[in-house]
């Protein structure tokens, strides 16, 4: 009797060992894995349905669970408020231009808006409506506004990209009437369930006034490494008119990954995420290339296109009834340096409940990394 009770006992002590050996070895290997995922909110009232999706994002991102999501096209404070409100317990970790320090917001006045300043009030725009309204397309447009009526001597930062990013048939609704609303230049948004440190934005183009200005977001994110967020000049389809050294956007755009790579040249881990605004041809997908100097820069100096590699099918899509795409594009990129990427997948792409149409005109990308 006494045997078969040490017996028993030493049974269920094994037993107990191995549920704990099992235990671990799990723990161990969830938290091996890092979910990286990038996606473009296209929350501006350029693009359809922006009332509808703004209400949407803040809940799918939050039931993605992911660790690390970077964000573009979130521009004005309210629509961030947003998604912190929804999915701020997953991802305590937040940073933007708009925040006053990892994970909170600054404060917006009740009065306040992109462009309610009585410059542009009593100046500027009655000098558009005056001097620039016989102007056909945009280019013209954006000229006399630069050069008549002092667009980028006159208003604050905010403001021009407001107006540039909204269209003149929503100025008033977007920029003059939307308070207790700030402007996030560059409309990145980092979020993560891990510890943030050393953040900080940096414009591509500093101490200038720009149309359209672009940075990124740099972070040390615990147990990871440095990670880049980024929106990068996009291909808008009419001549360049920025007053910047380059002739083109596909220049600025080249320009842009050569600051962001010099950024992390001596880092042994890295991550870049976001809208690069170019990618290579994958014949298999029917997906073309745009805009792929960048794109073959950044690859050919260490950094593997992990997305590109597994997965290959578009992220700007003609199929996407709220895109204006011509053809099918990625767009959307992680790229990773000195990682193993165990698996990539496209995300956000179905449509909402109840709707015919997706929470954008991009679809997102996440990768999965092994961590050393």
């Amino acid at each position: 009797m006494q045997l078969s009770s040490a017996s028993s006992y030493r049974n269920m002590l094994i037993l107990l060992l191995t549920c704990m050996v099992v235990k671990l070895t799990i723990g161990d290997s969830f938290n091996s894995t890092v979910r990286l995922v990038s996606y473009n909110t296209g929350l501006t009232t350029r693009v359809g349905q922006y009332d509808v999706r703004r209400e949407k994002v803040g809940q799918a991102i939050k039931d993605l669970k992911a660790d690390v999501v970077c964000l573009q096209e979130v521009w004005l404070s309210g629509d961030i408020e947003r998604i912190l409100k929804s999915a701020g317990k997953v991802y305590p970790y937040s940073y933007s231009g708009l925040h006053r320090e990892i994970g909170v917001l600054e404060d917006i006045p009740w009065m306040k808006a992109p462009c309610m300043s009585t410059s542009f009030l009593t100046s500027f725009l009655p000098c558009i409506e005056t001097r620039c309204g016989h102007t056909k397309g945009t280019v013209d447009y954006l000229t006399c506004a630069r050069e008549k009526c002092k667009m980028l001597e006159k208003l604050e930062q905010e403001c021009v990209t407001c107006l540039i990013l909204s269209g003149v048939k929503e100025v008033a609704s977007s920029c003059v009437e939307n308070v207790k609303n700030r402007f996030n230049i560059p409309g990145v948004l980092l979020l993560s369930s891990r510890p943030l440190n050393r953040v900080h934005i940096t414009r591509f183009v500093q101490d200038k006034k720009l149309f359209i200005p672009r940075a990124y977001i740099s972070a040390e994110i615990e147990g990871v490494g440095t990670v880049a967020c980024t929106h990068t000049s996009a291909d808008l389809s009419y001549s360049y008119f920025e007053d910047l050294k380059f002739t083109s956007w596909e220049e600025q755009n080249l320009d842009e990954a050569r600051v962001l790579l010099k950024s992390q040249q001596h880092v042994h881990r890295a991550v870049i995420m976001g809208d690069l605004n170019g990618g290579p041809k994958v014949a298999d997908f029917n997906v073309s290339s745009d805009f792929n100097a960048a794109y073959d820069y950044i690859t050919s100096r260490g950094y593997t296109p992990s997305y590109v590699d597994k997965s290959g099918i578009c992220t700007w899509c003609k199929y996407n009834p709220l895109s204006l795409a011509s053809k099918n594009i990625i767009l959307d990129h992680i790229l990773v340096k000195n990682f193993n990427v165990i698996g990539t997948r496209r995300v956000f792409d179905d449509v909402i409940k109840d709707r015919d149409f997706p929470l954008s005109d991009h679809f997102g990308v996440e990768a999965v990394i092994q961590l050393p």
